[in-house]
C-alpha cells in the first residue's frame, strides 16, 4: 500500500510539472507598458550575417560583415491593429495609393486582423511596405534598416536568435512547433509582448514570431556590402522587391533567426507580414 502512494505522488508531480509546462507556452503575458515604447539602442559593432555557430544559412546571410552602428531608437513592439486604425481613421494610412494598397481588413481576409473584433493589442498584419511606411512616417519616425533591425535583435554577442541560442519554441516566439497547429495552437497572431522569455538582446519583443517585419532595404542576393554601417541598401533605381525580418505565426523553427529574410515586393499584403518603426 504504501509503495502504491508513492507511486499515485509520483505521477501527481509528472502530471502537474507538464500541465505547467504547457500552460507556459500557452498562456499570455500582461503587458504594463504602453505598445508605443521605444527602446534606445546604442552605438556598437556587430557581425551581421550568418553566426558563426550555425551551419545551415542562406546565400542572402554571407558573407558575414562587420558593421557599425550609431545610436538610434526602435518601438519595442510590433506596431498594433490599435495604433494602426488610427492612421487609417485620420486617412493617412488608405489604400489610394498609386503603386498598391496599404492594407486589408478582415472583412476582405479574415486573417486580417484590422476590424476583426480581436484585441486591439494584436499586431497589424496584412500590411504592406507602403502602407508601413506611410505609418512610421505619420509617427514621425520611419522603418528600420535591415542593419538596424538586425543589430537590435541579436546584439554584438553573436547569439542566433534574439533570446540566445537555445532550440526556437513556443516558450520563446508565438510560431509553428511540429506538434501544433499554427501560432503555437491558437492558428492566430497573438497579442504583441506575449512571450517575454523571447526578449532580445537590447530587451525588445516579438523581434521571433507572430509577424515578419518590413524594413527599408532593397532584396539583395548575399550580405555583401559596400558600406559597412546601418544604412539601408537601396538598389539605383529602386528595386522591384524588398526584405521582411523575423519570422511568423506560420513559420518553423529555422525562420526565427535573426539574420534570415525573405523577399516580398513591396505592394504585397499578406496575414504574416507586420512592422514596427525606428527613429
Amino acid at each position: 500500500m504504501k509503495k502504491v502512494c508513492i507511486l499515485l505522488s509520483t505521477l501527481s508531480i509528472v502530471i502537474f510539472l507538464s500541465v505547467l509546462c504547457c500552460a507556459t507556452s500557452g498562456r499570455l503575458h500582461k503587458r504594463t507598458d504602453s505598445v508605443e515604447t521605444l527602446i534606445s539602442i546604442p552605438y556598437g559593432t556587430f557581425i551581421m550575417g550568418c553566426p558563426e555557430n550555425f551551419d545551415n544559412c542562406y546565400e542572402k546571410e554571407l558573407p558575414r560583415t562587420e558593421v557599425k552602428v550609431s545610436p538610434f531608437k526602435i518601438m519595442k513592439y510590433q506596431v498594433t491593429v490599435g495604433a494602426y486604425e488610427k492612421c487609417v481613421r485620420d486617412g493617412t494610412c488608405n489604400n489610394d495609393h498609386p503603386t498598391g494598397q496599404h492594407y486589408a481588413t478582415f472583412t476582405i481576409d479574415p486573417s486580417c486582423n484590422l476590424f476583426s473584433g480581436k484585441s486591439e493589442d494584436h499586431p497589424m498584419n496584412c500590411v504592406s511596405w507602403y502602407g508601413a511606411r506611410a505609418f512610421c512616417s505619420w509617427k514621425g519616425m520611419r522603418l528600420p534598416t535591415e542593419a538596424e533591425w538586425e543589430y537590435a535583435a541579436r546584439g554584438n554577442d553573436g547569439r542566433i536568435y534574439p533570446w540566445g541560442n537555445e532550440d526556437p519554441s513556443c516558450r520563446y516566439a508565438v510560431m509553428t512547433e511540429e506538434s501544433r497547429q499554427w501560432g503555437c495552437g491558437k492558428n492566430e497572431t497573438w497579442p504583441v509582448g506575449s512571450k517575454p522569455e523571447g526578449a532580445s538582446f537590447f530587451g525588445l519583443k516579438d523581434m521571433a514570431g507572430n509577424l515578419w517585419e518590413w524594413v527599408e532595404d532593397d532584396w539583395f542576393d548575399s550580405n555583401e556590402r559596400t558600406e559597412k554601417d546601418q544604412r539601408a541598401r537601396i538598389a539605383d533605381p529602386r528595386g522591384s522587391h524588398r526584405v521582411i525580418k523575423g519570422g511568423a505565426y506560420t513559420y518553423g523553427g529555422n525562420s526565427m533567426r535573426s539574420s534570415a529574410g525573405q523577399i516580398y515586393a513591396p505592394y504585397i499584403v499578406r496575414s504574416t507580414n507586420g512592422f514596427r518603426c525606428a527613429k
